[in-house]
């Protein structure tokens, strides 16, 4: 089992190491303003607004925290660029009730995350783990974490090219690491959707319309969550 690198182990560790790269995205989930803006601390400006099912609640470890209540209103999102290799990690706590495997229906499996450059993670609906997508595919990764705790969740999307000279197919690796260890890795992935497009992150859910007829929305909290426009690895 592979760890990776041990500034994304613990936030402690993180700030220790100046010559990772910087963040794209940065958000601390700890503050929101009357509009409902969580700040990219970055500096880029990468504001993430949030739905009336969010708020903010204190936590032993990180101080305050975002808390997702599982209701339609339960979401964030934040303008992300056309990315092809990058990384995201996000420390989440998952409430105890929140949408089991095996009671879950295809309408109401929660989402850790959503429309990142054509990639999301949900939690599987007929095996008690992770299903990680990237340009439509679905891959297995993990089995869930336990309830109630704190988890750091990294993907790493990395060597993303173009599969064929006609440009219809892409091909990337998809590394995933749950609380610093490796977990799985998946080379030469080929994709018939691109990974390489603009569009609005999605966090906790896979809308942002509070009356959609089947929001997926996931109930926990999160802290500590950043993106970065390369592959951060384990060494």
């Amino acid at each position: 089992m592979k760890k990776i690198v041990a500034s994304l182990v613990s936030v402690a560790a993180f700030c220790a190491f100046a010559e990772l790269p910087q963040p794209y995205g940065y958000w601390k989930m700890d503050e929101m303003t009357v509009e409902r803006k969580i700040p990219d601390v970055s500096g880029n400006g990468l504001e993430m607004t949030v739905g009336e099912g969010v708020s903010l609640v204190e936590d032993e470890r990180f101080g305050k925290v975002a808390r997702w209540e599982g209701v339609g209103g339960s979401w964030g999102k934040f303008s992300n660029p056309a990315l092809s290799n990058r990384t995201i990690s996000i420390w989440f706590k998952r409430d105890a009730s929140d949408a089991d495997f095996d009671t879950a229906d295809n309408n109401k499996i929660p989402y850790l995350f959503a429309n990142w450059s054509n990639s999301y993670v949900n939690f599987s609906k007929n095996t008690p783990g992770f299903n990680a997508y990237l340009g439509g595919n679905s891959y297995y990764t993990i089995a869930a974490p336990s309830r109630s705790v704190w988890h750091q969740l990294v993907i790493a999307v990395g060597d993303a090219r173009w599969y064929d000279e006609a440009k219809t197919n892409f091909v990337a690796t998809l590394s995933v690491y749950l609380d610093g260890v490796q977990t799985k890795k998946y080379e030469n992935i080929v994709t018939p959707k691109s990974i390489l497009y603009k569009s609005d992150f999605v966090l906790g859910n896979h809308v942002t319309d509070s009356n959609h007829s089947t929001p997926r929305p996931f109930k926990g909290e999160f802290a500590e969550i950043r993106v970065w426009d390369v592959t951060l690895s384990e060494n």
